[in-house]
């Protein structure tokens, strides 16, 4: 297993404990779970064109990626911006690209 996979793999174990404990945990492996509509061709082909054009062209401080298992969802990395609270701070999250995309924005998945 990966260095990532094994971080990723501890990080989800922790995760579970942290439930079963009874606190409140977001689980990005299962976060997913919630995003299982069928997207259509037309989404499926202008989410490659955006993501190809963010990756060719990224966003100062934004690093994304596509999932590997479904590439409607999209993993993002914000470094916090130069001279705010933030600074210093990595923020990740998962964004999803639903069926209707473009005309209906991607949601953050909590």
């Amino acid at each position: 297993m990966e260095a990532s996979a094994a971080a990723w793999q501890a990080a989800a174990e922790e995760a579970a404990a942290s439930a079963q404990a009874g606190k409140t945990v977001w689980n990005p492996f299962t976060a997913r779970d919630k995003c299982s509509r069928q997207h259509t061709r037309e989404a499926l082909k202008r989410i490659k064109s955006d993501i190809k054009q963010l990756v060719k062209a990224p966003l100062p401080g934004i690093m994304v990626w596509v999932d590997e298992k479904d590439m409607s969802m999209v993993h993002v990395l914000v470094n916090g911006p130069y001279d705010t609270p933030y600074e210093g701070g990595f923020f990740y999250f998962l964004a999803w690209c639903p069926p209707e995309y473009p005309c209906e924005p991607p949601k953050v998945i909590t």
